[in-house]
């Protein structure tokens, strides 16, 4: 009977100890290129870029962002280091012509992402690359279902809170 005890208390305290509440930024976010899929707005893909100005959808417009999308860019790798529970490093990026980079830091406690540093060069007309580089500018989290295949990225739009899926390049 007290093996059997023994047993489960161990058992007990192993899953106590392996749990942990902050996320590990390092293998989320480093060491991939990820690449963009959808722009959401409360938890519906965004298409106000491409509304007219009666809103009505441009999908002309909406198609040619789609497209743009699928030949080339539209992608940001993080580089970095951690110290404690914060991680920072690097980034850099593409819109579809443009390049952007900069500096970032990410607490694994409760997720809160800082762009420290940000620079663009270069310049994009498609409505879909320029609402990218803006939101990557803006990012001020990453959300708690992302992992190592999927990233969401809290951004500022003005007032709105938006957010940004990205899934890995695969090559």
């Amino acid at each position: 009977m007290k093996i059997k005890s023994a047993t489960l208390l161990f058992l007990i305290l192993c899953v106590f100890t392996a749990c942990n509440n902050s996320d590990d930024v390092m293998d989320i976010l480093t060491n991939k290129t990820w690449k963009l899929n959808t722009i959401f707005y409360q938890g519906k893909p965004d298409y106000s870029y491409w509304m007219d100005a009666t809103g009505k959808l441009d999908k002309n417009a909406l198609d040619e962002s789609v497209k743009k999308k699928g030949e080339k860019g539209f992608v940001v790798t993080f580089d970095g280091a951690r110290v404690g529970s914060v991680v920072s490093g690097t980034f850099s990026g593409q819109g579809y012509n443009s390049k952007f980079r900069g500096k970032w830091s990410a607490d694994e406690d409760n997720r809160r992402m800082v762009i420290t540093e940000y620079q663009v060069e270069g310049s994009d007309s498609d409505v879909l690359a320029k609402a990218f580089i803006n939101g990557m500018k803006n990012v001020f989290s990453y959300r708690g279902n992302s992992d190592t295949n999927n990233l969401h990225l809290n951004f500022k739009e003005g007032e709105l809170t938006k957010y940004m899926s990205f899934t890995i390049l695969r090559e």
